[in-house]
């Protein structure tokens, strides 16, 4: 699996982690602050999420996200 973020206006730092199905964390990139994020991992078949969070909870923007499976 592959994700692309791209950070849009007004979001200059976040946190993307990927996550199981359980929740649990699988990959941490913490406090991203370039654009774009591109990172890859070979994964099971299995439920996944992405979850991405602003470094301080008063930055608001929009991003890109874009998953890809090989």
């Amino acid at each position: 699996m592959t994700v692309n973020v791209t950070r849009g206006s007004g979001l200059s730092e976040i946190y993307i982690r990927w996550l199981d199905a359980d929740g649990n964390r699988i990959r941490n990139s913490d406090y991203y602050s370039s654009s774009p994020y591109n990172d890859s991992m070979d994964l099971a078949a299995g439920i996944y999420y992405i979850e991405i969070t602003p470094y301080n909870s008063s930055y608001t923007g929009t991003y890109d996200l874009k998953v890809t499976l090989n």
